[in-house]
């Protein structure tokens, strides 16, 4: 078990935690600063993304615990052997938080002492596990990209990430392109390579939040597919939990958060800056800061006589439930919104709330037992919708420790979060780090499985960037991009229409100014937080948080 090493020293060192601060005051505002920055990663229930730390500051020198905090790779890379078993179990480096002074440390290791009890033992699992699900590594291709600078969007932070750019949409009745940066701004990317504030969505909600990060903030925005002629702008965000949402949690899990979709009215489509009114369609509790709305987009192939067009999807994933220990709200039986890939028609008002529509050709409209708005469940975090030039919609899923996952979407389908992670069994109430074999009696439970599913020596957190059908780079027409959140590594894959735990996958790399460059050292970051984005004539573009930089794919050429 991770941290073995550091509660088997407990009763050796019963002076640990003595130094700690027990003021209330610095107790609350390290608890602020945890839910700001920690708790996308750490619980004090179970091990998640990054260990359960419960009881570690009684079994931890909090010297120790403080240099960790600050720098944790100086740590790892001088071979100190706590760092060297965290890294070891997690296979990812947790960034550094040199920016806090001394009292916020010392603030956050005072909260983090409140929760006195170390983990319990678990009890031995005698089922054989699968020790390596996906042990091959996705090869280089050969080929390398050529990028060159298109924008920088105006920093919103005086350090890295400069400004949270997460989406690149185009407006296509009139030809624009726009990108938001999750903190609360839509910005117009001009032509001539200059930005323009469209759009402050920060300053008009005055109970919008942009922390703890993973997704929070400004989520996602979609624009009608008739906003020339009716001015319909969609936005997810996020506020502080208000009581009054439309799928809440229950009252032994907390309500950390509050996630919202709205729909705007703009009083000119044509105008350079947004003015116009808003109304709420959903808003839903999560028991965590993480995993909520998602990907939120309109059909782009359907047409006006189709049943699709004008049909709202929204991906929703599943709070950081099961990691966080409230696997009940992971929704695996359909009777709740989380987990889920909505359909819903904005401009309707047949929902129990009145204020969106559910559409006659959902799968479940008719099933008393499960939520009409659910086009598809069983996810653990659908971060991004895509559809194919003939219709069909995928979504990447992140995973939790084992697989990443591109799905092909079909209406009513159960996609097995969190009985299942990629094509394995997990046991959501057990130990997560580990997946078994399927059951025998697997065929007879109708799960869906991914077409793509890469394993986390290769991808640590999936960020999906659509089908290609540009005129630049022939290699990729029809392939659909792909890549790595933190380590922004760039794939790409041929995925037909079948299941296939390994869909021809391969990477590729980028050039700028005649010299391939690793990515960290064009965005001066180890933390890339890569974006794809198309813009309106179909050409592929790269994003990063860190720089908040955009660059343009212009050609492509074997090394």
């Amino acid at each position: 078990m991770l941290f073995g090493l550091f509660f088997a020293c407990r009763s050796d060192q019963p002076s640990f935690g003595k130094n700690i601060s027990s003021d209330s005051e610095d107790i609350a505002s390290g608890e602020k600063l945890f839910l700001g920055i920690c708790s996308p990663c750490h619980n004090f229930k179970t091990d998640g993304i990054g260990p359960n730390l419960s009881g570690l500051t009684r079994a931890v020198d909090s010297d120790w615990i403080v240099d960790f905090i600050r720098a944790p790779r100086k740590l790892i890379q001088a071979k100190d052997e706590r760092a060297m078993q965290v890294f070891g179990e997690y296979q990812t480096f947790m960034p550094g938080f040199g920016h806090l002074d001394e009292a916020q440390i010392n603030q956050l290791v005072a909260y983090m002492h409140t929760f006195a009890d170390a983990p319990a033992k678990e009890q031995k699992d005698t089922r054989p596990h699968v020790e390596t699900p996906y042990p091959d590594t996705v090869p280089y291709h050969g080929a390398v990209l050529d990028i060159v600078e298109s924008w920088t969007l105006p920093s919103s932070a005086d350090r890295a990430p400069f400004a949270r750019l997460n989406q690149m949409t185009c407006e296509k009745s009139q030809g624009r392109l726009f990108v938001h940066d999750l903190r609360g701004t839509i910005y117009e990317l001009k032509a001539e390579g200059g930005t323009a504030t469209y759009f402050d969505v920060a300053k008009a909600l005055p109970a919008f939040v942009d922390r703890p990060g993973q997704g929070t903030g400004l989520g996602s925005f979609s624009f009608h597919p008739l906003f020339a002629e009716n001015g319909l702008l969609y936005t997810t965000h996020c506020e502080k939990p208000s009581g009054k949402a439309d799928q809440r949690v229950t009252p032994d899990a907390p309500a950390v958060i509050d996630y919202v979709l709205l729909e705007w009215t703009t009083d000119d489509p044509s105008a350079s800056e947004f003015h116009g009114t808003s109304r709420e369609l959903l808003r839903m509790e999560m028991v965590t800061g993480k995993h909520g709305m998602q990907g939120l987009a309109f059909n782009p192939t359907a047409v006006p006589q189709d049943p699709d067009f004008g049909m709202l999807y929204l991906g929703i994933g599943d709070g950081g439930c099961v990691e966080d220990g409230f696997a009940p709200f992971s929704n695996h039986e359909g009777t709740r919104l989380w987990s889920s890939i909505l359909r819903i028609d904005p401009l309707g008002s047949d929902a129990e709330s009145g204020h969106y529509g559910i559409p006659k050709d959902n799968p479940f409209v008719n099933d008393p037992d499960k939520r009409g708005e659910i086009w598809a469940y069983g996810l653990r975090n659908p971060n991004q919708l895509h559809w194919d030039i003939e219709g069909t919609l995928y979504a990447t899923d992140i995973g939790l420790r084992q697989a990443e996952e591109v799905n092909l979407i079909e209406p009513g389908a159960f996609y097995g979060w969190p009985m299942r992670e990629g094509h394995y069994l997990l046991d959501y109430e057990g130990k997560l780090g580990v997946v078994y074999s399927l059951p025998a009696d697997d065929d007879d439970l109708n799960m869906v499985y991914p077409v793509l599913a890469v394993g986390h020596p290769d991808l640590r957190a999936i960020i999906g960037g659509g089908f290609y059908y540009g005129d630049a780079i022939p290699l990729l027409t029809g392939k659909y991009l792909f890549g790595d959140i933190p380590r922004g590594d760039l794939m790409f894959a041929d995925l037909g229409k079948g299941q296939s735990a390994k869909a021809e996958t391969e990477r590729w790399k980028i050039r700028q100014n005649g010299n391939v460059v690793p990515i960290a050292d064009l965005v001066g970051s180890r933390r890339i937080d890569l974006r794809f984005g198309f813009d309106c004539q179909g050409d592929l573009y790269l994003m990063s948080k860190a720089n908040a930089t955009i660059y343009r794919v212009v050609q492509s050429d074997p090394i």
